[in-house]
């Protein structure tokens, strides 16, 4: 059993009544019994063993499950806590106490009934092992340190505490379940009584939302401003394209190749000229979640943590990082860090039972083509598969009518 001795995880005793003097001779001679057997087969064992040892072979009886400790409970840190449920004991540091899937928040804003399927408290999660809720500050080779000062040991680390926003509706750090609800109610609250709402970013991010607005919340001025010349700029042109003709058809006032400037009293122009904006959101500046990593594991310029094929920290064999919190060259999508996920998974179970030649790389994309999806709204997408980019049925299908909340629910081993 994992965590028998742990003062967190308390056996339950049962009193018994003395039991009598019959019953007492009887289980005394089942015991003797016991022992007789017991002896004949560990020397059984012993010999069997030591015979495989003079041919050069090894043999083991007894399985010990590592302690694996994650740090994040993103859909990296989930996945790999249920990619391990069965081979370790494994705890999960983190300190809100509900998961999120993110990639449905901003369809949760504009309509409050898809929030209660995007908040599940961890405890309602399966395989998840056991859960502290606090702040992971610091690491070294056997331990993590949490922001109590207590540490807890392991002997396998994994890295995944994700990555933020500088604007905290969308995707928050902390806080209760209660709380997170509370927060989308009264953002909708305040979209719904604004007039004008400037979108500040033309990434997949900032042309969802103004899909969602434009969609959802009709009627109110919807301006994006993006510093690039086209939409969703790291993908193929015609995502773009595709995605500028659909935000302008629903009357959003695109501005490319601009920077907003935001001026002391709150408001915003661009180019000197002012924007009207009731409500402003920031989608871009998302960055790994990493500062309290700075002295204990290597990062790059951009703040992600090194990492090796293997998903390996450079340096340190035993520690995993997988999700948006690496260096990893790809796109940073849930689905992604799902698969990451897994295969630092079978490279700890290689590692823990003595298999460390079979240790995987992990390929970027999961091995396969380039993929995006953009929501433009419930009843419209467009998608890029390698190099092909189109919209219609199949992205609508797949990702916008639900944000892929119910796959991911289905995944994680929810209902509905």
């Amino acid at each position: 059993h994992c965590f028998v001795n742990d003062p967190q995880h308390r056996v339950a005793t049962m009193a018994l009544t003395f039991p009598s003097p019959v019953l007492l001779n009887t289980i005394g001679a089942v015991l003797v019994l016991s022992c007789c057997v017991a002896g004949l087969w560990l020397t059984s064992n012993r010999r069997a063993h030591l015979t495989g040892s003079l041919s050069g072979q090894t043999s083991s009886n007894i399985m010990v499950r590592p302690q694996v400790v994650v740090i994040g409970g993103g859909p990296a840190g989930i996945n790999t806590c249920q990619a391990l449920s069965k081979t370790a004991c494994v705890t999960l540091i983190e300190p809100k106490g509900f998961h999120e899937i993110n990639w449905g928040a901003l369809r949760g804003m504009v309509k409050p009934e898809f929030v209660n399927r995007l908040l599940t408290a961890y405890s309602d999660i399966p395989d998840l092992g056991r859960i502290i809720a606090a702040r992971a500050v610091a690491y070294d080779s056997s331990s993590v340190t949490l922001e109590t000062g207590v540490k807890v040991p392991y002997d396998y680390l994994v890295l995944a505490p994700g990555s933020t926003y500088p604007d905290p509706v969308i995707k928050t750090a902390a806080g209760s379940l209660q709380d997170r609800k509370q927060a989308y109610a009264d953002e909708h609250e305040r979209l719904k009584a604004a007039n004008s709402v400037l979108i500040i970013g033309g990434g997949p991010t900032g042309v969802e939302l103004a899909a969602e607005v434009a969609e959802e919340l009709s009627g109110k001025q919807v301006t994006l401003v993006s510093s690039g010349d086209r939409l969703v700029a790291d993908k193929r042109p015609k995502v773009g394209a595709k995605s500028l003709a659909h935000l302008q058809k629903k009357g959003v006032k695109i501005i490319l190749n601009a920077k907003a400037e935001r001026h002391p009293d709150g408001s915003y122009s661009v180019k000197g000229k002012p924007l009207a904006a009731d409500v402003t959101y920031q989608t871009v500046g998302a960055r790994p979640n990493t500062a309290f990593l700075a002295t204990s594991a290597p990062l790059d310029g951009k703040g992600h943590v090194k990492v090796l094929p293997t998903l390996q920290v450079e340096g340190f064999p035993k520690v995993f990082a997988v999700g948006d919190c690496n260096n990893v060259a790809e796109t940073k999508l849930g689905y992604l860090a799902a698969l990451q996920a897994k295969v630092a998974a079978a490279n700890i179970t290689a590692l823990a039972f003595s298999t460390a030649s079979q240790l995987k790389d992990y390929k970027p994309a999961g091995g396969g083509p380039d993929v995006m999806l953009v929501s433009l709204s419930r009843k419209n997408g467009v998608m890029q598969l390698g190099p092909l980019v189109f919209g219609g049925f199949i992205p609508t299908n797949l990702k916008c009518k639900d944000m892929f909340v119910g796959k991911t629910r289905k995944d994680l081993g929810l209902v509905g």
